[in-house]
């Protein structure tokens, strides 16, 4: 199959929606810097050939603001769509340059994203949870924070490049939420969502930043972004897996 068709039909299948969401901004100390709540509207043409993506924002004074973000093909996609999840964000790391990435996931009526800002100077300047659900707005999260997924989990891992291309499955097993190294922080956040990142990034050496979602009891998945020790985005990976003792 054509590599930026799949791309999009994954789009279009598991996030083209009208999505009612709270939107979360904390510091690297998790102080809550804002809380916003956003209709994010990504509406699917008859064809199928084109989404219109609009924001609607609520901010806590009582004003609201529309902002319309484009429309999209399958050949203007600027994100990655594997399977339920998705990325997207800076390519390449750069002296001076800002780093923004998006990590999202879709599970059944609900969706899970995590944004990290980077500034010039590459320290972790903010990070942003958003819970969405069809249709309504979120009730409130489900479950706790998870710091620790007990028992044994195992599954698989596959990944896409930056050409599109994507790997076959590799059977994995969890090695828990720090196995990205000792230069990653991770964080964790209601409703069983966490991130992984360092809190300085370094040209010169590879770094990776992950967002993983507790869907439910027995099912996880973690999204890893991998960069080169150019800066260079590498690869996006996505680890299912499920509880099995």
């Amino acid at each position: 199959m054509n590599l930026n068709l799949k791309n999009w039909e994954n789009f279009c299948k598991y996030q083209a929606s009208s999505w009612h969401g709270t939107w979360i901004a904390y510091s690297p100390q998790l102080e809550t810097i804002k809380v916003v709540n956003v209709i994010t509207s990504l509406k699917l043409n008859p064809e199928n050939t084109e989404i219109h993506h609009v924001n609607y924002y609520s901010y806590a004074d009582g004003t609201t603001e529309e902002k319309e973000y484009g429309r999209y093909t399958k050949d203007s996609l600027r994100s990655l769509f594997l399977e339920n999840t998705f990325s997207w964000g800076i390519k390449k790391l750069e002296v001076g340059s800002k780093l923004f990435m998006e990590i999202g996931f879709r599970h059944e009526n609900q969706r899970t994203r995590l944004v990290t800002e980077y500034d010039e100077r590459h320290a972790l300047q903010r990070i942003t949870v958003i819970r969405e659900q069809l249709s309504v707005p979120p009730s409130e999260p489900a479950q706790p924070s998870v710091e620790n997924l007990s028992g044994v989990w195992q599954g698989n891992s596959v990944s896409m490049m930056s050409d599109l291309q994507v790997s076959e499955a590799i059977p994995i097993q969890w090695q828990g939420f720090d196995s990205l190294g000792e230069q990653n922080q991770v964080f964790f956040f209601p409703d069983g969502i966490s991130l992984s990142c360092p809190l300085q990034l370094e040209i010169g050496e590879a770094f990776a930043i992950a967002g993983g979602w507790l869907l439910n009891s027995t099912e996880h998945q973690r999204v890893i972004r991998q960069f080169d020790q150019q800066g260079n985005f590498t690869s996006l990976t996505l680890e299912t897996l499920r509880h099995v003792s």
